[in-house]
């Protein structure tokens, strides 16, 4: 209790540095979060707009909307730090109906983005993959294991994996 006193307090020389990082580390959660509860266009004024279906209903939204939220934070890093070229995400939920995520990438493409990025799944991703390809768009990091996007090889698919 005492330590947890001086933690609040700020007793300690080293806690006021970590309820600083812990502050800054939920003020950055917060944000990211709250730019992932609005599905649609984030930083829609942006030099550079790139598109994701995705699920983000059902039961497998987890896996949708952590990737958004890791795209996001990478995104926010980059704005911080550079004026020019300004990145956006428009995303839309798909929920990992192949149907849906073909429609979204139609529609993702008519918009004009720039790639498609953070797909998720097989099914969804081998309906969005082809319109990419006949856009001449690049297919960055679908998260999924098929094959297909790495054998042969494709020049506007970009795999990542852990």
């Amino acid at each position: 209790a005492d330590i947890a006193r001086c933690l609040v307090d700020g007793c300690l020389p080293w806690a006021q540095g970590m309820t600083a990082i812990c502050a800054i580390i939920l003020a950055l959660s917060a944000r990211v979060e709250s730019a992932t509860a609005n599905l649609g266009r984030w930083n829609p004024n942006a030099d550079i707009i790139f598109g994701q279906s995705a699920v983000f209903s059902g039961q497998d939204s987890a896996l949708g909307c952590q990737m958004r939220k890791g795209i996001l934070s990478a995104f926010m890093e980059w704005n911080r730090h550079n004026a020019k070229p300004s990145l956006g995400l428009t995303s839309y939920d798909d929920g990992y109906n192949p149907d849906i995520c073909e429609n979204n990438t139609r529609r993702l493409i008519n918009e004009g983005v720039f790639a498609l990025v953070g797909q998720v799944g097989t099914p969804t991703s081998s309906r969005a993959w082809p319109l990419a390809q006949n856009a001449s768009i690049p297919f960055i990091g679908p998260f999924t294991g098929a094959s297909f996007l790495r054998q042969p090889f494709e020049k506007y698919i970009l795999n990542y994996r852990a």
